[in-house]
């Protein structure tokens, strides 16, 4: 399997089905770090008796905020009582990079 790295890349993984067909799924990601938007294109592969029976694209765009980018538009946009935590777990802060961040908030 080849892994993405910080700035994009791509992957590859094989599925193996009880059918006896098996699943490639290729995924090509880019990151657009202005835009704070990560695209991935992922390409589905379906082979039985090593024929190609099917293909699909899809096409998944992610953009991503920072924390208090997300804590803002919640306000922008009527919540109140926004709460953060860590792991998921109540009145943890989040202390490394590698936490979970967990919003909590009310619509107003």
């Amino acid at each position: 399997m080849l892994n993405s790295d910080a700035y994009g890349g791509q992957s590859l993984r094989q599925l193996d089905c009880p059918d006896g067909s098996t699943i490639l799924f290729q995924s090509t990601s880019s990151i657009d770090w202005l835009n704070q938007l990560n695209t991935t294109v992922i390409r589905y592969e379906k082979w039985k008796d090593g024929k190609l029976v099917a293909t699909e694209l899809q096409n998944l765009p992610l953009h991503w905020f920072g924390r208090d980018e997300f804590i803002m538009y919640l306000r922008e946009n009527g919540y109140k009582d926004i709460t953060l935590c860590a792991n998921y777990s109540d009145h943890l802060q989040a202390s490394s990079y590698q936490d979970t961040l967990c919003f909590s908030a009310v619509l107003a």
